[in-house]
């Protein structure tokens, strides 16, 4: 049975909206949501590790005025907190992306809709502020035509950005999906472009949605593929699913314009490191690469404070994304769930800025941050050749 949630006015904190939606969704719906692939570990950890990176506070400094404006490919916002792309909002709440989209248009920040949207990609558009900036999250299906007439699609609706998912080339084991047993009925209307409603309607499938969505993955999506879609579009190319600074350096050198850190919230490969500590990675090698000027850093992944932020900006990162905790906010309070959620991070981030004694976002650097060597995984191969 359904719980009545409490009054958003006594919501403090994103985990308070956790709590809010498991009250107020169905079982299926919020286990959809919450869980990730095989033994969840890097669900976990991606959270855990954000913990083991403590402050460095500086003292009696003016804090008066704060400063969180910052851009990303050239998009003026007031903090550095974006949406990240989640698939059928429709799930949590019946406007689903179209509240989740207005929702950021009230806060000024970005929104990228999923390729598996429980609306059309024009419903979005042509709902959405005028002023509103959205990013089209793009799966490389295997038919190419396919792929350019989506991203023709998205550019002609006025998407800022393709945001391709590269960490895909297949779905993962996700078990607690698959003992739900989604009904692919429930994904017949999604569309974000991709159209999941090819699949059956009236089919009940053992792996739930990891079965509906499966046509979504091109196994022979490959470096030359980066390099040939931004090649057929004018908009800026954002690589997500970035998981080692090599890769990164590889994505810059494919003409993405943009390096999305991400792991898929834990819903992927099970057992790859949490994305703070790829991103420490990711900048170094963009460094010695000399490409970390020439592209743009988003990390996302267990991001639930302001602090969380901080330590993402000052590690390098130049906007951090923002997903299962605005899902939650939908779920339980809808569009204004959202604008308090992204409300109460953009304030932690204020007072973490004044408590650490930085009045600009842009003044964030690697010194603010202390975590212990031994908390960094090192490859196998690199301690043998020390043996």
């Amino acid at each position: 049975r359904r719980m009545q949630v409490p009054p958003l006015t006594e919501v403090l904190n994103l985990h308070d909206f956790w709590r809010a939606a498991r009250q107020k969704l169905g079982k299926n719906t919020f286990d959809y949501y919450i869980t990730g692939a095989e033994d969840e570990i890097t669900l976990d950890d991606n959270s855990a590790a954000w913990l083991r990176y403590r402050l460095r506070p500086r003292v009696l400094v003016d804090v008066s005025k704060i400063r969180t404006r910052t851009s990303l490919l050239g998009i003026p916002l007031p903090s550095p907190v974006i949406i990240s792309p989640t698939a059928l909002l429709s799930r949590a709440w019946p406007d689903g992306e179209v509240a989740m989209c207005n929702a950021a248009a009230a806060s000024q920040t970005i929104f990228s809709v999923s390729g598996v949207s429980s609306f059309k990609l024009k419903e979005v558009m042509t709902k959405k502020d005028a002023n509103q900036h959205v990013f089209f999250q793009l799966y490389m299906v295997p038919d190419r035509n396919e792929v350019k007439g989506l991203v023709e699609k998205a550019e002609a609706l006025g998407c800022k950005a393709i945001v391709v998912t590269v960490d895909m080339p297949i779905m993962s084991k996700r078990e607690t999906d698959m003992r739900n047993a989604v009904s692919r009925a429930e994904t017949s209307s999604s569309s974000g472009g991709v159209g999941v409603g090819r699949a059956n309607p009236n089919k009940k499938v053992f792996r739930g949605l990891t079965d509906s969505t499966s046509f979504l993955h091109a196994p022979n999506f490959d470096w030359s593929g980066l390099a040939w879609l931004q090649s057929i579009t004018n908009l800026p190319v954002v690589a997500k699913g970035i998981q080692c600074g090599a890769d990164a350096v590889l994505a810059a050198k494919s003409g993405a314009k943009a390096l999305w850190v991400s792991n898929h919230g834990g819903r992927q490969l099970d057992g790859t490191r949490a994305t703070v500590d790829i991103l420490r990675e990711v900048m170094r090698d963009l460094r010695k690469a000399k490409l970390d000027k020439r592209v743009e850093v988003i990390v996302d992944g267990g991001i639930r404070r302001g602090s969380d932020v901080l330590k993402a900006i000052a590690l390098g990162a130049t906007a951090v994304g923002v997903g299962r905790p605005l899902i939650f906010a939908l779920g339980a309070y809808g569009q204004e769930g959202v604008e308090r959620a992204l409300s109460i991070l953009n304030e932690e981030l204020v007072i973490c800025m004044k408590l650490m004694g930085c009045t600009d976002v842009s003044k964030l650097h690697t010194d603010m941050i202390m975590t212990r060597p031994s908390d960094e995984f090192v490859s196998v191969r690199a301690l043998d050749a020390k043996l």
